[in-house]
Formats: C-alpha cells, sequence, structure tokens
C-alpha cells in the first residue's frame, strides 16, 4: 500500500515525466532579476524551455514579461510598449525643450 503524500516534494509535471527526459531538458534559471525604470524586459524563453524565476522586481514604468512567448508576440509587445512609455516618463526624463513653430517661436506654454 503506498502512501498519498510520496510525491510530495513533487509537482504534478515531475510525477508524469519521465526521469530521462527531466534530465535532458533544458532549463532556464534566473535569480534576483530587476527591472529597472522605463524598462522593457523578457525573462522566459522563445523556445518552449522550462524557465524558473524567483525574486523578480520591476521598478516604476517597467514592462516585465515572464514566461514562454513567440519572438512575434515579444516584438508586438516590445512595439506596443514604446507609445505607452513615451507617455509615462516621469518628468525628469520628459523632453525639456519647448516645441517652436517656424524661426524661433514658442508655441503657447
Amino acid at each position: 500500500m503506498s502512501n498519498g503524500n510520496q510525491y510530495s516534494d513533487m509537482s504534478a509535471e515531475e510525477q508524469l515525466t519521465p526521469t530521462t527526459r527531466r534530465e535532458n531538458e533544458r532549463r532556464n534559471i534566473f535569480e534576483d532579476v530587476v527591472a529597472e525604470e522605463n524598462v522593457f524586459q523578457f525573462v522566459g524563453s522563445t523556445k518552449g524551455h522550462t524557465t524558473t524565476a524567483r525574486s523578480v522586481i520591476a521598478k516604476a514604468y517597467a514592462t516585465q514579461c515572464l514566461g514562454d512567448a513567440s519572438e512575434t508576440i515579444i516584438q508586438q509587445i516590445s512595439k506596443d510598449r514604446i507609445g505607452i512609455a513615451a507617455k509615462k516618463q516621469p518628468p525628469h526624463q520628459q523632453q525639456l525643450t519647448k516645441p517652436f513653430d517656424g524661426p524661433g517661436r514658442t508655441v503657447a506654454q
């Protein structure tokens, strides 16, 4: 008779996956991942490899994606983020020059 807790240290995937496959499987392991302010960061795989991440931090205005995604999806998220990030820049990073109309006339402030 088997104990129902014999697999308590293993995930459901590990219980169902043959040992030889787990040993040969490529894994990406990340620790202490930080996305600084106003950056796009992808942590994962575009080829379906298992990814493990722990202690993940995203600072202000950062876009951080974790997991498995295709190159096309990552590129689309990056393109979509460009417009959003430009609008949400902190005041110290926004354009400091005033727009001009013609030779040196300041547009309404």
